[in-house]
């Protein structure tokens, strides 16, 4: 088996990825925004106000920071795993160096 990694175009996939966890900030930050909105428009229904509480804390807001943070991890590992693979490429590109013959001799 061959295993072949360009680690730049795998590092351009990092970036890009890591780029769009703002669009997830962005989102939360909006949604939010709208619960507070609702809420506030609700401001003589204290049931309404609970739930919209409640949902806000609960799957929305967090599920978000959950995707937000798994990206960061996957990333940051992909990134790790990368940095060894060009480190091990080096290192048998090195002994081969040294093993072979040299010219003229």
């Amino acid at each position: 088996m061959t295993w072949s990694i360009d680690p730049g175009s795998a590092r351009g996939v990092i970036s890009s990825a890591r780029a769009k966890t703002s669009s997830l900030d962005e989102a939360a930050a909006t949604v939010a925004d709208r619960f507070a909105e609702a809420a506030a428009a609700a401001q003589h229904a204290p049931r309404t106000i609970e739930a919209l509480t409640n949902l806000t804390a609960d799957p929305f807001l967090v599920s978000i920071a959950s995707v937000r943070r798994r990206i960061v991890a996957v990333t940051d590992t992909a990134d790790a795993v990368i940095d060894v693979y060009v480190a091990g490429d080096l290192e048998m590109a090195a002994q081969t160096q040294a093993a072979m013959p040299e010219d003229g001799s």
